[in-house]
């Protein structure tokens, strides 16, 4: 693998699969509504939910694609059902036309969200059921990507953690500003470094096509882990206060146990 069209290079886990591919001596062309010089790396700035965006690919070579973009905002998905579905389901059906046409491998990245969180420990093998839009939407373009292009592999992942953005950043930022979190004791997932994810995903590339299963090692609930990463960073433990789904008014559901095992 020589070069990699990687969607959604500039997010969290992008972040890590660039610096995967530079220690791996691999190309990656970016792709996101943004670029990052920082990255060092070829960036494509383009919006995914358009349908054009497909065309501008063309005079570009690549061996490989990894997808990650995605609206992962479970809240905005829920309220812009429509419009998320361009990117989470459309975009994702586009690239995985495209992979077919080139004869090249493709890795989508999925979530844990595809299940209703009732039982937890969830192989690949059992059935999705999502409570959410995004799960949905996630769900649905695992489906078609899987009827368009059978050979590519779907990576469902887990909650990840890493300092260059996500939960983790989110959570640090609001306890170095005093503000009390309240983390579900009752909501469990498994948990992956996203450092290791990246480099699952590049190797993922070479696995046969199916859906998979990404899992960390551990599984924890949002209170565990946010005494976890306060300690990691020296913050104040109090501020982590204890909370149950069924004490707050979730707009949302969200599955409880969205643990997985490969």
């Amino acid at each position: 693998m020589n070069k990699i069209l990687l969607t959604g290079h500039n997010g969290f886990l992008g972040q890590y699969i660039c610096q995967r591919a530079r220690q791996k001596n691999i190309q990656i062309i970016g792709v996101s509504r943004t670029i990052n010089p920082e990255l060092q790396v070829t960036e494509l700035q383009l919006d995914l939910s358009k349908d054009n965006f497909i065309n501008q690919l063309n005079g570009h070579t690549f061996d490989g694609i990894v997808h990650l973009a995605a609206n992962g905002n479970i809240q905005d998905c829920e309220e812009n059902a429509a419009e998320s579905q361009k990117i989470n389901v459309q975009a994702s059906r586009l690239l995985a036309e495209t992979a077919m046409q080139r004869e090249i491998p493709m890795v989508f990245t999925s979530s844990d969200q595809v299940f209703d969180g009732s039982k937890g420990s969830y192989s690949p093998s059992d059935k999705a059921q999502p409570l959410n839009q995004y799960g949905m939407q996630k769900l649905k373009a695992e489906e078609e990507i899987i009827q368009v292009y059978p050979a590519a592999v779907v990576c469902r992942m887990p909650l990840m953690i890493g300092s260059l953005g996500g939960y983790e950043r989110a959570l640090k930022e609001k306890l170095k500003l005093a503000k009390p979190q309240l983390l579900f004791t009752d909501e469990v997932r498994s948990v992956l470094e996203a450092k290791d994810a990246a480099k699952l995903i590049i190797e993922a590339l070479d696995w046969d096509g199916g859906v998979y299963h990404l899992p960390g090692p551990v599984d924890l609930n949002r209170y565990e882990l946010g005494l976890i990463l306060a300690t990691k960073y020296g913050l104040d433990l109090n501020l982590i206060q204890a909370g149950k789904q069924t004490d707050i008014n979730l707009s949302v559901q969200r599955p409880k146990n969205a643990t997985m095992v490969k």
